[in-house]
């Protein structure tokens, strides 16, 4: 469901945090 894939996707920023250009 989105719900994973969102969560998923918080998780991986977490680890590797991507600046906003």
């Amino acid at each position: 469901t989105a719900a994973i894939l969102s969560r998923v996707s918080q998780s991986l920023q977490s680890v590797n945090p991507r600046p906003k250009a």
